[in-house]
């Protein structure tokens, strides 16, 4: 979570509800396939976080939005993107 910090959101996350996860396992059906202490085996010995995408969203929605951050929302209707 090193860029999560150097960015400032870490805290912002965790308040959101986000979980650190220090072990990976993968599946393959039912059958567990690998296990991997993330702590261990990533070069910066950090875990991830695990989080409810909407309310990380909007977490750093409201983080981003604060004036202090300098971001402004659009007054535009829906994207602009077209998809």
């Amino acid at each position: 979570m090193v860029d999560a910090r150097a960015l400032g959101i870490y805290d912002v996350l965790v308040s959101a509800g986000a979980i650190p996860i220090t072990d990976w396992d993968s599946y393959r059906g039912a059958e567990r396939t690998g296990h991997r202490n993330l702590i261990n085996t990533t070069p910066l010995k950090e875990h991830i976080l695990a989080c409810y995408l909407p309310a990380m969203q909007e977490a750093l929605l409201q983080w981003a939005l604060a004036p202090r951050h300098g971001v402004a929302r659009s007054q535009g209707q829906g994207s602009r993107h077209p998809r």
